[in-house]
Formats: structure tokens, sequence, C-alpha cells
């Protein structure tokens, strides 16, 4: 497995992203889910419990790319009721390491 460095990429922007769905519903989700994996921009996506119910992790060039990523590929129909973006301006720590202690 390779790791890969962002800004060799030209990815100057990496955002956590909130989306609370519009309505609660098993096509709702569903509909969601199957978009998200499409979008190359959305390097994870978890499904969470309390005020929202998916945070995405977003990579673009810019926040131009970024802004049209928004507009163009997440808000493209009714199933979002809304966003909450959360911009990185320093990663402190990134690891594919999983804690061992608990074996």
């Amino acid at each position: 497995m390779a790791l890969l460095a962002p800004e060799k990429l030209n990815l100057g922007i990496s955002a956590f992203v909130n989306v609370r769905l519009r309505v609660q519903s098993r096509e709702a989700d569903k509909a969601f889910r199957e978009r998200i994996m499409s979008l190359p921009e959305v390097v994870s996506c978890d499904y969470t419990t309390g005020d929202m119910d998916f945070i995405l992790r977003i990579w673009t060039r810019d926040l131009e790319h970024y802004s049209e990523f928004i507009s163009d590929k997440l808000l493209v129909d009714d199933l979002t009721q809304s966003v909450t973006t959360y911009v990185v301006m320093k990663q402190m720590k990134s690891t594919t390491q999983l804690p061992l202690e608990y074996l």
C-alpha cells in the first residue's frame, strides 16, 4: 500500500463536512450513500449519531473547486437539509495504525 502526499497531487484543501439529510428514511439514506461512493473527492464517509447523519472527509485542489464540489456534486438534489464545513488549517496527526493495546 502506498501513502500519497496530497500536496504532490495538487490537493490543497482538506475539509470535514457534516451532512444532515432532509428526510430520515431507508430510501434517502441509500441514495445519499450511493452518491457519496461515486465522488472521488470524498476520501472517507462515516455514518454518525448526534446532530448530523454523516461526516465526510473531502480533498480538493482549492476553495474554488471545493465550492464547485458542494454545489455541483453534493447539493444536486433535495436529499440534504444542511451542510457544515470545517476546513483543515493544519493537520496535526494522521495515521492508519490502530491501537493494539486492547488485544
